[in-house]
Parts: structure tokens; sequence; C-alpha cells
């Protein structure tokens, strides 16, 4: 019993340390609406988008993740949409499941300024599936498990000017337990901002972005990206996260609704090769844009 408390203990602090982070999804250059809720029907079509990562594949420090969207752009600039994501790195688990109000508001002709923000419910806590417990209903078991069901919201913003797109993010506006909401981290809050700008070259489409998080424990804060897209057919591309490293990712369209996916990001820089890479995959399945 010794034994399972300070397993319970030291997986209930790694669980704190790591719900407040956002894993970094190396698929976000193909789809913000993964961390911003305004880009949810900016592409004025419908779709649903999975992407399924394996971070430090192979080591005890591995985590497997699970990303599911789905938006729909309604009348009069309005879209919705709804994501859910799950993490689970050895005994910890975190869940959430959140729904997404747009607002895509016309400036003028080449310009235009997205709200969103999102609201849901969140699960943090510990599987003890795996673990040879002599008493399963011991309440220490049950507490460890139970503790940290709550709600969670996130707020976005983004400013489209032809081929400029910035946008900020609030991943963490605010998360409730039993007994309190919090607004933001407790030291401090969390944003995320994005910038990215479409170079059209006839041949192919060129996309810098850059994007910058003011917090990070486990992945470098700013990272840079440069994507070709070749007739939109298929594309590939690189990122570098400082202090961090590089990832390489591409992909293709299977057909007029389907597109598919791949990331190889290389073990963290200064770090040992036991920890292993990451590895993702995406598939997004679109719908016929509005009007069409």
């Amino acid at each position: 019993m010794k034994h399972l408390l300070a397993v319970l203990v030291l997986a209930s602090l790694g669980l704190k340390s790591f719900s407040q982070q956002a894993t970094s999804y190396n698929h976000y250059y193909n789809h913000p609406f993964m961390y911003n809720p305004a880009f949810a029907g900016a592409e004025n079509q419908g779709q649903v988008t999975a992407v399924s990562r394996m971070q430090w594949a192979g080591s005890d420090r591995a985590v497997t993740s699970a990303f599911v969207t789905a938006e729909l752009p309604l009348k009069k600039n309005i879209a919705i949409g709804g994501r859910f994501y799950s993490d689970r790195q050895g005994l910890i688990n975190n869940t959430a499941g959140l729904l997404t109000f747009a607002y895509h508001l016309p400036l003028n002709d080449h310009s235009r300024l997205s709200f969103g923000v999102s609201a849901g419910a969140s699960r943090q806590g510990i599987s003890t599936g795996n673990l040879n417990v002599s008493n399963p209903d011991d309440p220490t078991i049950g507490s460890a498990e139970n503790n940290r069901s709550g709600f969670e919201g996130d707020f976005g913003l983004n400013y489209n000017y032809k081929s400029l797109n910035l946008g900020v993010a609030l991943p963490s506006l605010f998360r409730s337990d039993r007994d309190n909401v919090n607004f933001g981290q407790q030291k401090g809050q969390v944003f995320l901002f994005s910038a990215a700008y479409k170079i059209n070259t006839g041949f192919a489409e060129i996309v810098p972005q850059l994007i910058y998080r003011n917090k990070s424990e486990f992945q470098g804060r700013t990272q840079t990206m440069l994507t070709l897209y070749f007739k939109q057919n298929f594309w590939a591309g690189g990122l570098y996260r400082f202090s961090y490293g590089p990832a390489f990712y591409g992909g293709f369209k299977i057909n007029s609704h389907f597109k598919a996916g791949y990331a190889y990001e290389t073990s963290p820089d200064g770090q040992s090769t036991s920890i292993g890479a990451t590895h993702e995959v995406f598939l997004s399945y679109q719908f016929a844009k509005k009007g069409q």
C-alpha cells in the first residue's frame, strides 16, 4: 500500500504540471482551429479532422494524444464547432470536450476580424487499471481518480487581410473544479500568438508561419514554420521550436473530400536518445463549401 500511495502522489504532481501544457501538435500549420476557436468555419466549409500523436515513442515518458474537431459555417457569418482531446502519460489521463461559437466580421472587401469562444467539460485523473491493487475500494484511489473534473473554456481572435493572418488565443481562459473557478493559470494567463502569410508563386504557395506562447514547460515557446503547397494537392514543410528541436511534415489530398498527413519530430535538443521521436498522423474530411 505504501508503494501504491507513492505512485498516486507522484502521478498527481505530474498531472498538475502536464495539464498546464498544451501539447504542441505539429499539424497546427494546417488546422489552426485546434488552438484558436476563431478559426472555426474560417474556410467557409464544414470539416471533421482527427489527429493522433505519439510523443517520445518508446520511452517511459511517452505521451499518447488524440484530437478531434468538427466545424460548420452557418448563415450571417456565424460558425459552430466542437473539439475533443485526450492525453495519456503513464497513469495520467486528461480528456475534455468543448463546443465552439465563432463570428466572422467583414471589415471591407479584403479584411475580416474573427472571434471565437469555446466552453466544455474536462476530466483529469489517474488510471489504476494496470496496478496490482489489493483493495480497489480504498478511498485514496477513488479520490485520486475523481477529484479533477470540471469545466474549462478558451477564447480567440484572428485578423485576416488578404494573405495575412494574425491570431491571438487564450487556451486557458478559465478552468473550474468543484470548489472554484480560475481564470487563466495561477501564475498568469497563457496566450498564444500566431502569424502566417501566403505567397503565391503560381507553381506553389509558400506559407511562412510564426507561433509564440508565453508559457511552455516542456516545449519551446517560439516556433517557426515553412510550408509549400503544390496546387493544394500535396504539401511538405518543416518547423523548428527554439530550445527544443525540429519537426518535418507532409501530406496529400486523397480526393475532393479527404486529405491526410504525417509529421515526424526529433528528440528534444540536448536530451538523451532514450527520449524517442514523435509521430503524428492527420486525417480530414471536408464538406463542399457553402454556395457550391
